[in-house]
């Protein structure tokens, strides 16, 4: 996240700042740390921010390799013991870390050069620091004379791990109808059919009638219908996107012949990117068919896509929202934090305890962790757009709904095409956690590698995982620069 941060919050500095700077007689360092990086500021700060935060998510797999008694061990442990409430308050009490760090960071970035250089004499630029260290060292040599400034008393703690426990069964008893139909709504008529497809799953037990040739007739004419409105209101290619995924809809992901699926991708990848991306696209994919990871890998794109689907739905609307509206904003911030924040571990606990371990659990865990980036991006990107251009969009007459449609989202999408990236990379990142509840796919090879020492299956699995998300990573950036370049916010 860092990386990417910095190359796209300098990539978009604009041209004329960059001139002025050439023209007052800059250099390139000058450029780069008096003007850029001012410049990109914001962009770099939500790199830092994710970065942070992705740090700390990682706590728990450090302890699985000995990091020692932090947090992340605590969580480890507790898990292991089936303590559900004890291994919550702690990915918490790693959240709240998170959260003050982010605070900090961000309240520094917002800092104005003015406060800092016209003050002159030191208690005025730093009082703060110096009353703060000052009470340090005080606290520090009270310790010695006073126990409960160096150790806090076991007396003072409490248990609130108890009433988290009693809820959860609460919700289990009374409520149990309620996340059983919800998971297997999701499951016969969303998961299972993008696996397998209709013709597996319908049947008189999940959907409450056969499928028999009057049901493949209006199927298939209300697909015929949805790619003409496609084509017609929108383009052929999304035409062609929504053909493809009628047709994996009722043949299902994992039973479409391997050529079918090879032969779409790679020309997709060579439209928006050219034939390096697509060269690249086509060898990844031959290496999960020679591999003999090719079913695997179905799987977990299938679980992944159907994640990273609802994730973008959910988030980009959940960001625009967030863009347009400063207390909903403040609102979902401390969420999006709590969320990005809990190591990956934590998010099963909740998930299994509700709705079982199962394929809907591993769902739900891959968006609770990969929905962040798509709203904090999407939000960034509708907040950066320059005012001067939305301003002359209301002059010209725009409504409120073809101001956000037509100007800002398009003037948005890099960045929020960034923030799908990253849901793509998060969602395939948390794969391997979700083995842990029986999730089937290149995850749960990863996963037995580990525990039986199969190092050269373990690496194959995590290729065709790291393939998979170089390719959809390099269709997105090209799809992205390219509409970046019709819409002109870069030249072509």
């Amino acid at each position: 996240p860092m990386a990417r941060a910095v190359m796209l919050g300098l990539g978009r500095v604009p041209t004329e700042v960059v001139e002025s700077a050439v023209m007052a007689g800059a250099t390139g360092r000058q450029q780069l740390l008096l003007v850029k990086l001012p410049v990109a500021m914001p962009t770099v700060m939500l790199g830092i921010n994710q970065t942070i935060l992705a740090t700390l998510s990682m706590v728990v797999i450090a302890a699985v390799l000995g990091s020692g008694e932090d947090l992340g061990w605590q969580v480890l442990y507790t898990m292991r013991q089936a303590l559900f409430g004890e291994s919550l308050l702690t990915g918490l009490a790693i959240v709240l870390v998170a959260m003050m760090m982010d605070r900090i960071t961000q309240a520094f970035s917002r800092r104005r050069p003015e406060e800092i250089t016209n003050r002159q004499h030191v208690m005025a630029r730093h009082g703060t620091l110096v009353w703060a260290s000052a009470a340090c060292v005080l606290l520090a040599g009270l310790s010695l004379a006073f126990e409960p400034l160096r150790a806090f008393p076991d007396t003072w703690t409490v248990a609130p791990h108890e009433p988290l426990d009693a809820a959860i069964s609460f919700i289990n008893t009374h409520y149990h109808a309620v996340t059983d139909s919800v998971r297997n709504w999701t499951l016969f008529f969303f998961m299972l059919p993008l696996r397998a497809g209709m013709d597996q799953v319908v049947s008189p037990y999940s959907w409450g009638f056969a499928l028999d040739n009057t049901v493949i007739a209006v199927y298939l004419a209300v697909l015929a219908a949805s790619v003409g409105l496609a084509w017609r209101c929108l383009s052929w290619q999304v035409g062609l996107a929504v053909l493809f995924g009628g047709l994996v809809y009722y043949i299902g992901l994992t039973d479409l012949p391997w050529p079918v699926v090879l032969l779409p991708v790679t020309l997709l990848a060579w439209r928006t990117g050219g034939w390096q991306v697509g060269v690249f696209a086509f060898f990844a994919m031959a290496f999960m068919l020679l591999s003999g990871f090719w079913l695997r890998s179905m799987i977990s794109v299938y679980l992944c896509g159907s994640a990273v689907l609802i994730c973008i739905v959910a988030g980009v609307s959940m960001g625009i929202v967030a863009a347009l509206n400063d207390r909903f904003s403040a609102l979902i911030r401390p969420v999006n934090d709590t969320l990005q924040s809990i190591p990956l571990f934590v998010f099963l606990i909740p998930v299994v305890m509700l709705f079982k371990a199962g394929e809907f659990a591993g769902l739900l865990a891959i968006i609770m962790y990969a929905i962040v980036p798509c709203i904090r991006y999407s939000e960034l990107g509708i907040r950066q757009v320059d005012e001067s251009v939305v301003e002359a969009a209301r002059v010209m007459g725009s409504t409120r709904l073809q101001l956000l449609w037509r100007v800002q989202l398009p003037l948005a999408l890099p960045e929020i095409m960034l923030g799908i990236n990253q849901t793509v990379l998060f969602g395939l990142a948390m794969l391997v956690i979700t083995a842990l509840v029986g999730t089937k796919g290149l995850g749960q090879v990863i996963y037995q590698s580990l525990a039986d020492g199969g190092f050269g299956t373990g690496i194959t699995a995590a290729l065709c995982m790291a393939f998979i998300a170089m390719t959809a990573d390099r269709v997105i950036q090209s799809w992205s620069a390219r509409k970046k370049r019709e819409y002109g916010i870069q030249p072509g």
